[in-house]
Parts: C-alpha cells; structure tokens; sequence
C-alpha cells in the first residue's frame, strides 16, 4: 500500500532535473572524449506504475499523460543531448501495448480510455501523436520504439521447471516474436507476431522511428532450451533488424543461456561472430537457420538451431547464389556441454554444404567462399 508521504521513498524527478543530468552526462562525455551513454529510454512499464511503484503512484497512468510526459521528458533530453536516441515508452506486455492503466482498472472490456481516444491501441495512439508534435514543432523526442516482452505461458519464464513440456513450450514461444501462424499458449490466446507488428505500427503511424525490445527472456537459464531460445531471440531481431534489445536481467555466466549470445559473438573462443550484414534465409519448422556475411561478400557466418530434443537434423544448406565454398569450419553447442566445441565439417558440395545438426543444439558455420557472394542481402 502507499506510504504516508511519497517523499519517504523518493524524490521529485522533473523535466528541469533530467535536463541537468543529462547536461552533465554530456559535459563529461566531451571532457573524456567518449560517449557513455548511447541511449536514453523513457519511462519504464508505466501502465504498471501503480503496482511497481505504490508509494509514489496511486492514480492509474492514462493516454493523455504518458504522451504529456514523453514530451516534457523527451524534450529536456533533447534540448541538452541534440545527438540523442531516444526510446520508449517502454511497455511491460501486451495489455500494455493496447491499453492504458485506466482501461486496466476500469477493465479491458469497458475500456473508457481507449474509447476516448478514437479507440486506437495506446502504442499506436502514441506514435501517431509524437509524430503530429514533431511535425508542428519540428523537435523529435522519440527515435526508436520501445517494447518489453516476456512469454506468457506458465513457467516458461518465471518458473524453473525442467520438464519436458515445459521446455517444449518454452521453444514454441519463441514463435510469438515473429510467426504469424501461431497462437500464444497463454491467457493472451492470439498472434502476437510481435516484431512484424511493431514495424507496422512504426511504418503507418510514425515511419522511420527503430524497434527495440527494452527488456525481453525466455528463461530456462539452466537449461539446453534456455540457450535455444536465446539463440532463436538473436537471429530474429538480426532478422527484422532491431535496433537494440536488452536480456532481463543477464544470463549467469557457464549458463547453459549464455550459450545463445556465444553463438554469435565468441562461437570460437578467439572473438569469432555473426557478420554485419543480415542475409535473408529460410528453414523447415523445427528448424532455424540466420546467416550474415562481412563487407567482402567472401565470409558467412550461419548459425542453425536444432528444436528438436530427439531427432538429428540432416541439413542441407543452398547457399545458391553466394558461390562456391573455398572452406568453412563448425562449432556446434548440445546439451550436457559447458560451451561451444568444433563440430565435424560434414560436407561441401557444388551450390552448397550438408551439415548434421545433433538434437537440441546450436551449431555455427564460419564459411569462406571462392569469390564474393550475389543477390539479395539485408542489413
């Protein structure tokens, strides 16, 4: 419940203070010649603000002020780091993407604040809003698009089960980041295809803003599945080419979790990671397959997912029109192991290379071509 006085806990926060520390991050910044901090993220789940922080707030966030806020806030930020990325508003969930705290308490069904606002969904509401500001004041306070999501399902991300169909789960929900097809096996019981609606909603209501998921895991930190589920997250934000995304809180170190970051940014031990150009590639379900290639267009990195707790996966990789293989070598993580290990190179044939892929693992495939690849790429 709220304490007695708000100041107890806390002290007030204006725009006019945020100015100040963020003027003073700037000076220092110019004293030692490099930046520290690259971006700023505004609020912080604050449809939740009156569970999160009782003592300060008893009084449902609604539409209208989160906007008034994000302009006041933004704007401070702005006016003393014109370089700054600015993110937000750095909602908890779904119901938070599509309602405001007043909806919530007044129910989702009734919906009185939603209603009032041309019934959009908040997030919409809200990026259309900041772009009518910007465009009648010429100052931008948002450039990237900020979203928090945890999977809904039971256990997957706050339980600790080892189960097999908990792990299971855990794996299917990694679908509701990018699958149009799948329905979230929780009480949301919809497509929530987060990453491809989120750059729709940018693109109709304020396009060219990024995405970014502010906090996000899957869980399963001490298991196989939790490093599968890491390494799928990855390679779909390389995928829809997120602009930055924050593990809540961080996997512990020799996790099996920590395994997913390693595929793509140390799979050899020697520094060795996932290029800087996205290349667009497919995989049958149980499946994934994310490739990146350097500036040259001669050097792929493709890390490939095993789903499956049981069956070896005989993959057959086209690399089509990238050209002929000169070498590669593999890394591959399966459960029962401390960490990514080499994995035996399989074989190159003409137009591409087979490659086994052991139940439940994460095998990385650093390849170097005969001459630079062709066709289409994504960044």
């Amino acid at each position: 419940r709220p304490s007695a006085s708000p100041t107890r806990s806390s002290v007030p926060a204006p725009p006019e203070w945020v100015k100040r520390w963020v003027a003073s991050i700037v000076a220092g910044d110019a004293a030692s010649g490099a930046r520290r901090v690259r971006e700023y993220i505004l609020d912080n789940e604050p449809m939740l603000w009156t569970q999160t922080h009782r003592d300060v707030r008893t009084e449902p966030l609604g539409y209208d002020e989160l906007l008034d806020r994000t302009i006041q806030y933004g704007t401070a930020i702005r006016q003393a780091d014109p370089q700054a990325v600015i993110a937000g508003p750095a909602e908890w969930g779904w119901t938070g993407y599509l309602y405001s705290g007043r909806d919530g308490a007044a129910g989702y069904t009734l919906r009185p604040d939603r209603r009032a606002h041309d019934d959009q969904p908040l997030v919409e509401w809200y990026l259309r809003k900041l772009r009518e500001h910007e465009q009648q004041t010429g100052v931008r306070v948002l450039d990237v698009f900020d979203l928090h999501f945890y999977p809904q399902a039971e256990n997957v991300y706050g339980g600790r089960p080892t189960d097999s169909k908990t792990a299971d789960l855990r794996l299917r929900s990694t679908r509701a980041l990018w699958d149009p097809t799948y329905v979230d096996e929780s009480w949301i019981k919809e497509a929530v295809r987060l990453l491809p609606r989120m750059k729709e909603w940018v693109d109709k209501n304020y396009p060219g803003r990024g995405i970014s998921l502010g906090e996000w895991s899957f869980g399963g930190e001490d298991h196989v599945t939790g490093a599968l589920a890491t390494a799928e997250a990855l390679g779909r934000f390389a995928q829809y080419g997120v602009t930055s995304a924050f593990y809540w809180t961080h996997p512990p170190d020799r996790s099996p979790s920590i395994q997913g970051f390693v595929a793509y940014r140390n799979f050899d031990g020697k520094g060795a990671r996932f290029l800087d150009w996205y290349v667009p590639a497919t995989s049958p379900a149980g499946a994934s397959l994310f490739a990146s290639r350097d500036e040259s267009g001669r050097h792929l990195v493709v890390v490939a997912i095993n789903m499956s707790p049981e069956q070896v996966v005989a993959a057959n990789i086209d690399l089509g029109t990238c050209g002929p293989v000169d070498s590669y070598a593999a890394y591959s993580y399966v459960r029962g192991r401390s960490g990514f290990l080499p994995w035996p190179a399989s074989a190159v044939r003409p137009g591409g290379l087979d490659q086994i892929l052991p139940p439940w693992s994460i095998t990385v495939l650093d390849v170097h071509l005969a001459r630079p690849m062709t066709g289409t790429l994504e960044h």
